[in-house]
Protein backbone atom coordinates (compact mmCIF):
# COMPACT_ATOMS: atom_id res chain seq x y z
CA UNK A 1 0.00 0.00 0.00
CA UNK A 2 2.75 2.58 0.79
CA UNK A 3 4.25 1.84 -2.63
CA UNK A 4 0.90 2.49 -4.31
CA UNK A 5 0.46 5.78 -2.46
CA UNK A 6 4.00 6.83 -3.33
CA UNK A 7 3.46 5.97 -7.00
CA UNK A 8 0.22 7.94 -7.05
CA UNK A 9 1.93 10.98 -5.52
CA UNK A 10 4.73 10.75 -8.06
CA UNK A 11 2.18 10.54 -10.88
CA UNK A 12 0.33 13.60 -9.61
CA UNK A 13 3.60 15.51 -9.26
CA UNK A 14 4.56 14.62 -12.83
CA UNK A 15 1.17 15.73 -14.16
CA UNK A 16 1.42 19.01 -12.25
CA UNK A 17 4.89 19.59 -13.68
CA UNK A 18 3.83 18.90 -17.26
CA UNK A 19 0.46 20.66 -17.08
CA UNK A 20 0.68 24.07 -15.34
CA UNK A 21 -3.11 24.48 -15.58
CA UNK A 22 -3.65 21.32 -13.52
CA UNK A 23 -1.11 22.57 -10.98
CA UNK A 24 -2.92 25.91 -10.83
CA UNK A 25 -6.30 24.24 -10.31
CA UNK A 26 -4.93 22.14 -7.45
CA UNK A 27 -3.26 25.14 -5.82
CA UNK A 28 -6.47 27.16 -6.18
CA UNK A 29 -8.54 24.42 -4.57
CA UNK A 30 -6.06 24.02 -1.70
CA UNK A 31 -6.00 27.78 -1.12
CA UNK A 32 -9.81 27.92 -1.21
CA UNK A 33 -9.99 25.22 1.45
CA UNK A 34 -7.26 26.77 3.61
CA UNK A 35 -9.11 30.07 3.96
CA UNK A 36 -12.50 28.28 4.26
CA UNK A 37 -13.84 29.79 1.05
CA UNK A 38 -17.19 28.04 1.44
CA UNK A 39 -17.84 29.80 4.75
CA UNK A 40 -16.75 33.14 3.29
CA UNK A 41 -19.15 32.63 0.39
CA UNK A 42 -21.90 31.77 2.88
CA UNK A 43 -21.42 35.07 4.73
CA UNK A 44 -21.53 37.04 1.48
CA UNK A 45 -24.60 35.04 0.39
CA UNK A 46 -26.49 36.01 3.54
CA UNK A 47 -26.05 39.74 3.03
CA UNK A 48 -26.55 39.40 -0.72
CA UNK A 49 -29.88 37.70 -0.11
CA UNK A 50 -30.94 40.51 2.24
CA UNK A 51 -30.06 43.04 -0.47
CA UNK A 52 -31.99 41.31 -3.25
CA UNK A 53 -35.56 42.17 -2.28
CA UNK A 54 -34.89 45.89 -1.59
CA UNK A 55 -33.11 45.97 -4.96
CA UNK A 56 -36.17 44.52 -6.71
CA UNK A 57 -38.43 46.97 -4.85
CA UNK A 58 -36.34 49.97 -5.92
CA UNK A 59 -36.09 48.71 -9.50
CA UNK A 60 -39.85 48.28 -9.92
CA UNK A 61 -40.54 51.52 -8.07
CA UNK A 62 -38.41 53.31 -10.68
CA UNK A 63 -40.13 51.33 -13.44
CA UNK A 64 -43.45 52.55 -12.04
CA UNK A 65 -42.36 56.13 -12.75
CA UNK A 66 -40.84 55.56 -16.20
CA UNK A 67 -43.37 53.04 -17.54
CA UNK A 68 -45.47 55.86 -19.01
CA UNK A 69 -42.56 56.97 -21.19
CA UNK A 70 -41.22 53.44 -21.80
CA UNK A 71 -44.15 50.99 -21.78
CA UNK A 72 -41.89 47.99 -22.40
CA UNK A 73 -39.60 48.68 -19.42
CA UNK A 74 -41.71 46.73 -16.93
CA UNK A 75 -42.12 43.76 -19.26
CA UNK A 76 -38.39 43.65 -20.04
CA UNK A 77 -37.38 43.73 -16.36
CA UNK A 78 -39.98 41.08 -15.49
CA UNK A 79 -38.75 38.86 -18.32
CA UNK A 80 -35.12 39.32 -17.21
CA UNK A 81 -35.89 38.29 -13.62
CA UNK A 82 -38.10 35.36 -14.65
CA UNK A 83 -35.42 34.05 -16.99
CA UNK A 84 -33.07 33.63 -14.03
CA UNK A 85 -35.53 33.10 -11.17
CA UNK A 86 -38.57 31.32 -12.61
CA UNK A 87 -41.64 31.68 -10.41
CA UNK A 88 -40.33 34.61 -8.37
CA UNK A 89 -42.75 37.13 -9.91
CA UNK A 90 -46.48 36.53 -9.60
CA UNK A 91 -49.66 37.10 -7.62
CA UNK A 92 -49.60 33.84 -5.64
CA UNK A 93 -48.64 33.79 -1.93
CA UNK A 94 -44.89 33.90 -1.43
CA UNK A 95 -44.25 35.65 -4.77
CA UNK A 96 -43.46 39.28 -5.60
CA UNK A 97 -46.55 41.12 -6.83
CA UNK A 98 -45.39 43.84 -9.20
CA UNK A 99 -48.78 45.55 -9.35
CA UNK A 100 -48.64 46.08 -5.58
CA UNK A 101 -45.17 47.60 -5.83
CA UNK A 102 -46.12 49.84 -8.74
CA UNK A 103 -49.25 51.11 -7.01
CA UNK A 104 -47.23 52.16 -3.95
CA UNK A 105 -44.09 53.16 -5.82
CA UNK A 106 -43.30 56.23 -3.70
CA UNK A 107 -43.36 54.51 -0.30
CA UNK A 108 -41.86 51.28 -1.62
CA UNK A 109 -39.09 53.22 -3.35
CA UNK A 110 -38.09 55.17 -0.23
CA UNK A 111 -38.20 52.17 2.09
CA UNK A 112 -36.46 50.00 -0.48
CA UNK A 113 -33.71 52.57 -1.04
CA UNK A 114 -32.97 52.94 2.68
CA UNK A 115 -33.03 49.18 3.21
CA UNK A 116 -30.91 48.62 0.12
CA UNK A 117 -28.34 51.11 1.36
CA UNK A 118 -28.04 49.41 4.76
CA UNK A 119 -28.04 45.84 3.46
CA UNK A 120 -25.85 46.79 0.50
CA UNK A 121 -23.20 48.29 2.77
CA UNK A 122 -23.28 45.16 4.94
CA UNK A 123 -22.91 42.99 1.82
CA UNK A 124 -20.01 45.12 0.60
CA UNK A 125 -18.28 44.86 3.98
CA UNK A 126 -18.73 41.07 4.02
CA UNK A 127 -17.35 40.78 0.48
CA UNK A 128 -14.36 42.96 1.34
CA UNK A 129 -13.45 40.94 4.42
CA UNK A 130 -13.88 37.70 2.46
CA UNK A 131 -11.47 38.90 -0.22
CA UNK A 132 -8.99 40.15 2.39
CA UNK A 133 -8.98 36.73 4.05
CA UNK A 134 -8.67 35.11 0.63
CA UNK A 135 -5.56 37.21 0.04
CA UNK A 136 -3.98 36.70 3.45
CA UNK A 137 -4.51 40.24 4.74
CA UNK A 138 -5.05 41.24 8.35
CA UNK A 139 -8.45 42.79 9.23
CA UNK A 140 -8.70 46.35 7.99
CA UNK A 141 -8.51 49.14 10.57
CA UNK A 142 -9.96 52.37 9.24
CA UNK A 143 -12.03 55.33 10.36
CA UNK A 144 -15.66 54.16 10.44
CA UNK A 145 -17.08 57.34 8.89
CA UNK A 146 -14.51 57.45 6.08
CA UNK A 147 -15.02 53.74 5.46
CA UNK A 148 -18.81 54.06 5.15
CA UNK A 149 -18.58 57.08 2.85
CA UNK A 150 -16.11 55.20 0.66
CA UNK A 151 -18.38 52.16 0.68
CA UNK A 152 -21.33 54.24 -0.51
CA UNK A 153 -19.22 55.50 -3.41
CA UNK A 154 -18.04 51.97 -4.25
CA UNK A 155 -21.60 50.66 -4.05
CA UNK A 156 -22.82 53.35 -6.45
CA UNK A 157 -19.97 52.69 -8.89
CA UNK A 158 -20.49 48.94 -8.69
CA UNK A 159 -24.21 49.30 -9.25
CA UNK A 160 -23.53 51.62 -12.17
CA UNK A 161 -21.15 49.12 -13.76
CA UNK A 162 -23.68 46.31 -13.44
CA UNK A 163 -26.44 48.53 -14.83
CA UNK A 164 -24.34 49.68 -17.79
CA UNK A 165 -23.23 46.11 -18.50
CA UNK A 166 -26.82 44.85 -18.51
CA UNK A 167 -28.03 47.78 -20.60
CA UNK A 168 -25.27 47.34 -23.19
CA UNK A 169 -25.99 43.62 -23.48
CA UNK A 170 -29.74 44.21 -23.91
CA UNK A 171 -29.21 47.08 -26.36
CA UNK A 172 -26.72 45.12 -28.45
CA UNK A 173 -29.08 42.16 -28.68
CA UNK A 174 -32.14 44.23 -29.59
CA UNK A 175 -30.20 46.39 -32.07
CA UNK A 176 -28.66 43.31 -33.69
CA UNK A 177 -32.12 41.80 -34.17
CA UNK A 178 -33.21 45.02 -35.87
CA UNK A 179 -30.07 45.01 -38.01
CA UNK A 180 -30.78 41.42 -39.08
CA UNK A 181 -34.17 42.57 -40.28
CA UNK A 182 -32.54 45.33 -42.32
CA UNK A 183 -30.32 42.88 -44.20
CA UNK A 184 -33.00 40.24 -44.58
CA UNK A 185 -31.45 37.68 -42.18
CA UNK A 186 -34.20 37.76 -39.58
CA UNK A 187 -35.01 34.17 -38.65
CA UNK A 188 -31.77 32.80 -40.12
CA UNK A 189 -30.42 30.07 -37.81
CA UNK A 190 -26.75 30.98 -38.15
CA UNK A 191 -27.48 34.68 -37.79
CA UNK A 192 -29.49 34.06 -34.63
CA UNK A 193 -26.67 31.88 -33.27
CA UNK A 194 -24.14 34.62 -33.98
CA UNK A 195 -26.46 37.06 -32.25
CA UNK A 196 -26.61 34.81 -29.19
CA UNK A 197 -22.82 34.53 -29.13
CA UNK A 198 -22.50 38.32 -29.40
CA UNK A 199 -24.82 38.85 -26.45
CA UNK A 200 -22.87 36.30 -24.39
CA UNK A 201 -19.52 37.92 -25.25
CA UNK A 202 -20.80 41.35 -24.24
CA UNK A 203 -22.16 39.92 -20.98
CA UNK A 204 -18.82 38.19 -20.34
CA UNK A 205 -16.96 41.45 -20.89
CA UNK A 206 -19.32 43.26 -18.53
CA UNK A 207 -18.93 40.63 -15.80
CA UNK A 208 -15.14 40.71 -16.21
CA UNK A 209 -15.04 44.51 -15.84
CA UNK A 210 -17.15 44.31 -12.68
CA UNK A 211 -14.87 41.63 -11.18
CA UNK A 212 -11.73 43.58 -12.10
CA UNK A 213 -13.16 46.56 -10.22
CA UNK A 214 -14.10 44.39 -7.23
CA UNK A 215 -10.73 42.62 -7.04
CA UNK A 216 -8.61 45.73 -7.59
CA UNK A 217 -10.50 48.28 -5.47
CA UNK A 218 -12.65 46.66 -2.81
CA UNK A 219 -10.03 44.89 -0.59
CA UNK A 220 -7.77 47.96 -0.45
CA UNK A 221 -4.90 45.86 -1.77
CA UNK A 222 -3.72 45.18 -5.31
CA UNK A 223 -2.58 41.90 -6.80
CA UNK A 224 -0.41 41.87 -9.93
CA UNK A 225 -2.54 43.03 -12.87
CA UNK A 226 -2.14 39.75 -14.75
CA UNK A 227 -3.47 37.79 -11.78
CA UNK A 228 -6.48 40.08 -11.41
CA UNK A 229 -7.33 39.78 -15.11
CA UNK A 230 -7.07 35.98 -15.08
CA UNK A 231 -9.29 35.73 -12.02
CA UNK A 232 -11.86 38.16 -13.44
CA UNK A 233 -12.09 36.29 -16.75
CA UNK A 234 -12.54 32.95 -14.99
CA UNK A 235 -15.19 34.42 -12.71
CA UNK A 236 -17.03 35.99 -15.66
CA UNK A 237 -17.12 32.67 -17.54
CA UNK A 238 -18.39 30.74 -14.51
CA UNK A 239 -21.02 33.39 -13.71
CA UNK A 240 -22.32 33.35 -17.30
CA UNK A 241 -22.54 29.55 -17.15
CA UNK A 242 -24.48 29.86 -13.90
CA UNK A 243 -26.79 32.40 -15.55
CA UNK A 244 -27.47 29.97 -18.39
CA UNK A 245 -28.06 27.16 -15.89
CA UNK A 246 -29.94 29.42 -13.47
CA UNK A 247 -33.36 28.55 -14.85
CA UNK A 248 -32.66 24.83 -14.50
CA UNK A 249 -31.03 25.06 -11.05
CA UNK A 250 -33.68 27.31 -9.54
CA UNK A 251 -36.43 25.39 -11.30
CA UNK A 252 -35.25 22.09 -9.78
CA UNK A 253 -35.21 23.65 -6.33
CA UNK A 254 -38.59 25.36 -6.63
CA UNK A 255 -40.26 22.23 -8.03
CA UNK A 256 -39.30 20.18 -4.97
CA UNK A 257 -42.50 19.67 -2.97
CA UNK A 258 -40.43 19.22 0.20
CA UNK A 259 -39.67 22.96 0.29
CA UNK A 260 -43.33 23.99 -0.01
CA UNK A 261 -43.94 27.71 0.32
CA UNK A 262 -40.22 28.37 0.87
CA UNK A 263 -39.25 26.96 -2.53
CA UNK A 264 -38.73 30.37 -4.16
CA UNK A 265 -36.63 31.69 -1.28
CA UNK A 266 -34.51 28.53 -1.13
CA UNK A 267 -34.02 28.59 -4.89
CA UNK A 268 -32.87 32.20 -4.71
CA UNK A 269 -30.48 31.39 -1.85
CA UNK A 270 -29.00 28.48 -3.81
CA UNK A 271 -28.40 30.62 -6.89
CA UNK A 272 -26.86 33.53 -4.94
CA UNK A 273 -24.60 31.09 -3.10
CA UNK A 274 -23.40 29.62 -6.39
CA UNK A 275 -22.54 33.12 -7.62
CA UNK A 276 -20.69 33.93 -4.38
CA UNK A 277 -18.75 30.67 -4.57
CA UNK A 278 -17.81 31.51 -8.16
CA UNK A 279 -16.46 34.88 -7.00
CA UNK A 280 -14.48 33.26 -4.16
CA UNK A 281 -13.03 30.60 -6.47
CA UNK A 282 -12.06 33.24 -9.03
CA UNK A 283 -10.38 35.24 -6.23
CA UNK A 284 -8.48 32.10 -5.21
CA UNK A 285 -7.54 31.56 -8.87
CA UNK A 286 -6.22 35.13 -9.06
CA UNK A 287 -4.10 34.94 -5.92
CA UNK A 288 -2.58 31.54 -6.78
CA UNK A 289 -1.59 32.17 -10.38
CA UNK A 290 -0.66 32.11 -13.15
CA UNK A 291 2.37 32.34 -10.89
CA UNK A 292 2.02 32.06 -7.09
CA UNK A 293 1.86 35.40 -5.32
CA UNK A 294 3.35 36.40 -2.00
CA UNK A 295 -0.21 36.64 -0.67
CA UNK A 296 -0.82 32.97 -1.53
CA UNK A 297 2.46 31.93 0.09
CA UNK A 298 1.50 33.90 3.20
CA UNK A 299 -1.79 32.00 3.49
CA UNK A 300 0.01 28.69 2.94
CA UNK A 301 2.29 29.53 5.88
CA UNK A 302 -0.77 30.30 8.06
CA UNK A 303 0.30 33.91 8.34
CA UNK A 304 -1.21 37.30 7.46
CA UNK A 305 0.17 40.53 6.07
CA UNK A 306 -0.30 43.50 8.38
CA UNK A 307 -1.23 46.89 6.83
CA UNK A 308 2.38 48.07 6.53
CA UNK A 309 3.50 44.82 4.87
CA UNK A 310 0.46 44.73 2.59
CA UNK A 311 1.14 48.29 1.42
CA UNK A 312 4.76 47.39 0.62
CA UNK A 313 3.89 44.37 -1.56
CA UNK A 314 0.66 45.71 -3.10
CA UNK A 315 0.58 45.16 -6.87
CA UNK A 316 4.01 43.47 -6.95
CA UNK A 317 4.82 40.00 -8.26
CA UNK A 318 7.43 37.61 -6.93
CA UNK A 319 10.33 37.99 -6.28
CA UNK A 320 9.98 41.79 -6.06
CA UNK A 321 7.19 41.47 -3.51
CA UNK A 322 9.31 39.16 -1.35
CA UNK A 323 12.21 41.62 -1.42
CA UNK A 324 9.88 44.45 -0.41
CA UNK A 325 8.46 42.35 2.43
CA UNK A 326 11.94 41.47 3.71
CA UNK A 327 12.94 45.14 3.54
CA UNK A 328 9.89 46.21 5.55
CA UNK A 329 10.46 43.53 8.17
CA UNK A 330 14.17 44.36 8.36
CA UNK A 331 13.41 48.06 8.80
CA UNK A 332 10.82 47.17 11.42
CA UNK A 333 13.33 45.01 13.31
CA UNK A 334 15.89 47.81 13.07
CA UNK A 335 13.37 50.32 14.39
CA UNK A 336 12.36 47.94 17.17
CA UNK A 337 16.01 47.39 18.10
CA UNK A 338 16.62 51.15 18.16
CA UNK A 339 13.54 51.64 20.30
CA UNK A 340 14.71 48.83 22.59
CA UNK A 341 18.18 50.35 22.93
CA UNK A 342 16.59 53.71 23.62
CA UNK A 343 14.40 52.21 26.34
CA UNK A 344 17.38 50.37 27.80
CA UNK A 345 19.42 53.59 27.82
CA UNK A 346 16.54 55.40 29.51
CA UNK A 347 16.26 52.63 32.11
CA UNK A 348 20.00 52.74 32.75
CA UNK A 349 19.94 56.53 33.05
CA UNK A 350 17.03 56.32 35.48
CA UNK A 351 18.86 53.64 37.48
CA UNK A 352 21.98 55.83 37.66
CA UNK A 353 19.91 58.82 38.71
CA UNK A 354 18.26 56.83 41.47
CA UNK A 355 21.62 55.34 42.47
CA UNK A 356 23.24 58.76 42.80
CA UNK A 357 20.17 60.15 44.52
CA UNK A 358 20.17 57.27 46.99
CA UNK A 359 23.82 57.72 47.89
CA UNK A 360 23.35 61.48 47.98
CA UNK A 361 20.60 61.01 50.55
CA UNK A 362 22.84 58.63 52.50
CA UNK A 363 25.66 61.16 52.44
CA UNK A 364 23.32 63.92 53.58
CA UNK A 365 22.01 61.76 56.43
CA UNK A 366 25.56 60.87 57.40
CA UNK A 367 26.58 64.53 57.49
CA UNK A 368 23.63 65.48 59.64
CA UNK A 369 24.24 62.58 62.00
CA UNK A 370 27.89 63.62 62.20
CA UNK A 371 26.93 67.17 63.11
CA UNK A 372 24.58 65.94 65.81
CA UNK A 373 27.38 63.79 67.20
CA UNK A 374 29.75 66.75 67.32
CA UNK A 375 27.18 68.86 69.10
CA UNK A 376 26.55 66.17 71.70
CA UNK A 377 30.26 65.68 72.42
CA UNK A 378 30.76 69.40 72.93
CA UNK A 379 28.04 69.51 75.53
Amino acid sequence: MPAVVSSAKDAVTEVRTRAPVVDHVLRMNKHYGTVRGGQLAGAVTYFGFLSFFPLVAVAFSVIGYVSDAYPDAKANLTSSINSTFPGLIGTDPGKINLDTISSAKAGVGIIGLVTLLLSGLAWLDALREALRQMWGLAPEKANVVVKKVTDVFVLVVLGGLVLVSTALSSFATSFSETALGWVGLQGNTWALLALKVLGTVIALAGDAVVLVFVFSRLPGHKLPWRNVLHGAVLGAVVIEILKLLGTYLVGKTTSNALYGAFAIIIGLLVWINFICRAVMYSAAWAVTGPKPTLEALTVAEDDVLDPEEAKAVSGKALPTAHVSLLRVRAERRSAEQKALRKRQAAVQAEAKRRFYAFFGVLALVAVRLGRRGDGTSRR
